[in-house]
């Protein structure tokens, strides 16, 4: 996502203070997530960690309030946090955006979960994506059956590693098993649900 000045949102929810940090453009994801947590007081205290998409968001105290953090998805979130949770918040309304748009049930995957990348995956204009048997396989074309059935031409890779080739790639992580889908840098040209030939035609997300 573009850089930008951060804008701090905040409201009392769950008889707390909460400050969440965007880049202004998505400053209403997080005007969603404090909805969410004034439905849901009972998540919010000191060190909650809520389960609120693709990676877990900790309310972490600061002061006299509680600053939304998130795993770090741009640097390493195996180490790193951050309390701007404009990529985390946007990714997660991406996705459940698909799942509006093309009908399909959601299945989660984590930010820490591997999908399997074809050597050259990179290469082409277009990156393919399948979901087969649980996992992700990417390629630089189509996953056809006899890859899937090939285990040397994979090797894992870190879902969050997928942010620093392309946002759209995320997006396509939580449909589910038997979707393929067809990105660019930009965009997700294509999604197939896996049960018939019919091709589902999508604008950029």
């Amino acid at each position: 996502m573009d850089a930008g000045d951060f804008t701090t949102t905040g409201r009392r929810a769950g008889g707390a203070d909460i400050e969440i940090d965007t880049i202004p453009a998505v400053a209403f994801l997080a005007e969603e997530l404090l909805t969410y947590l004034e439905k849901n007081p009972e998540m919010v205290h000191d060190d909650s960690v809520i389960d609120y998409g693709w990676s877990p968001i900790r309310l972490t105290p600061f002061d006299d309030v509680l600053v939304a953090q998130v795993p770090n998805v741009v640097t390493n979130p195996r180490t790193d946090v951050t309390a701007d949770l404009s990529t985390v918040l946007w990714v997660r309304a991406q996705q459940w955006l698909l799942a509006e748009k093309t009908g399909l049930e959601l299945e989660e995957l984590s930010y820490l979960d591997d999908v399997q990348i074809a050597e050259g995956w990179r290469t082409g204009a277009q990156i393919h994506m399948r979901r087969h048997r649980g996992r992700w396989l990417i390629a630089a074309s189509e996953v056809t059956d006899e890859a899937t059935a090939d285990e040397t031409l994979w090797s894992p890779l870190p879902s969050w590693e997928l942010l620093r080739v392309a946002l759209p790639l995320a997006y396509c992580l939580w449909l589910p098993e038997g979707t393929t889908a067809v990105v660019d840098e930009n965009e997700i040209l294509e999604v197939r649900d896996g049960t018939s030939e019919r091709g589902l035609r999508l604008d950029a997300v």
